[in-house]
């Protein structure tokens, strides 16, 4: 969302939580996890399903090069329900965002 483009020294919101992501992806690539992706800005939506091992990292870099914030507000009921259409095992979902209401 709009919030996401506040700049917060050389660097955006968005980029902050795009790195700290990839951060945790890296670590739980590292430990044997299945990591997975669901990018959600308006009709700009991404979907990885999560697989486990190194390899991850570079397609989940290769997903990710190009976002950018947009100005739309996010719909996290959406974002919800599409995680849910596509994602029927157990999993631990950590939601980076801004959160404060726009």
């Amino acid at each position: 969302g709009r919030r996401m483009r506040s700049q917060d020294g050389e660097l955006s919101h968005f980029d902050h939580a795009l790195n700290a992501s990839l951060l945790l992806s890296y670590v739980a690539l590292r430990q044997g996890d299945a990591v997975g992706l669901l990018t959600f800005a308006g009709e700009h939506s991404r979907f990885l399903p999560p697989v486990k091992g190194p390899a991850q990292l570079n397609v989940l870099l290769n997903a990710v090069y190009d976002l950018h914030s947009t100005q739309q507000p996010a719909d996290f009921a959406a974002a919800a329900d599409a995680l849910l259409s596509r994602q029927r095992r157990r999993a631990l979902v950590v939601l980076v965002s801004n959160l404060r209401d726009e």
